[in-house]
Parts: C-alpha cells; structure tokens; sequence
C-alpha cells in the first residue's frame, strides 16, 4: 500500500474557518452572529478574509476582472477561479 505524505505546498483554500474568521473579526464575535451567515451577508462583501490562507485584496489585485463579482471575490474563487487557475496568492 502505497503511503500518503502530506504535500508541502499550500492547498487551494475552498474554505471557510469560522473560529479563525471570529479571531479576527472581533465585532462579528461580540455581536454573536454565526460566522459563516455573517461572512455570507455582509464579510465578503466587507473584503474580509473567509481564512487564513485567502486574501481578498491580493485576490482583488491578481484578479482585477472580478472586482464587480456579485457574491464578492472568495465565492468568485469557489465557484470559478479555482478551477480556471487563478492566482490567490502573491508569487
């Protein structure tokens, strides 16, 4: 059986980390809404980061054809940018 070892390259981040988004939002923490409802509402439309590992403004600034994206960039990164190979990251 052949062993996994754990890529040492970043994965792609299709994901949203609600304890690391009320982290760093402390508003969104003290006001006690669910993270991904708010993230959903009004964070990505806010640029705040769904994760550690995506950055909205340097997503915004690689990508700049999808600034009017209407669910804002990390879903324009879910939904089409990963699989058309965009960049998510500063070289």
């Amino acid at each position: 059986m052949k062993k996994i070892v754990p890529s040492q390259e970043k994965t792609f981040p299709i994901y949203f980390d609600g304890e690391w988004y009320l982290l760093v939002n402390p508003d969104v923490a003290e006001a006690g809404i669910d993270p991904l409802v708010h993230f959903m509402d009004f964070g990505a439309h806010e640029k705040r980061n769904p994760n550690p590992d995506f950055d909205t403004e340097t997503y915004l600034r690689l990508n700049p054809d999808i600034a009017s994206f209407p669910l804002g960039p990390f879903l324009h990164y879910v939904f089409y940018g990963y699989h058309e190979g965009r960049k998510f990251q500063a070289p």
